[in-house]
């Protein structure tokens, strides 16, 4: 089984790009919440006649989003290690910070 995806992922013709991100990368905790205000504001009670509708409700919040709540930001990712082990309770990790651009 593991030699029938080895073959699968390392063939040169295949189409498709198989990435492995970390669980833990900083980027998909930014996903995750833009995705959850989708879900709050667009889709959880929503009633949508068709998929059509639900897709144009989709792109018409993206618009929206884009255009009124989006701001860049700037990772100053300072490279220091986060704290691990028993002085996890006690520290507060300092190596990853977010500072939004206005």
């Amino acid at each position: 089984m593991w030699s029938a995806r080895r073959a699968f992922l390392t063939d040169a013709d295949h189409r498709h790009v198989v990435h492995f991100t970390p669980k833990h990368g900083s980027w998909l905790n930014q996903v995750e919440l833009w995705f959850s205000v989708l879900e709050r504001r667009v889709l959880r009670r929503g009633s949508f006649e068709s998929k059509a509708e639900l897709a144009r409700r989709i792109l018409a919040y993206i618009e929206y989003h884009n255009t009124c709540k989006a701001r860049p930001y700037q990772w100053t990712y300072t490279g220091k290690p986060l704290v691990t082990g028993e002085n996890r309770r006690h520290k507060a990790p300092s190596g990853l910070r977010i500072r939004l651009n206005r």
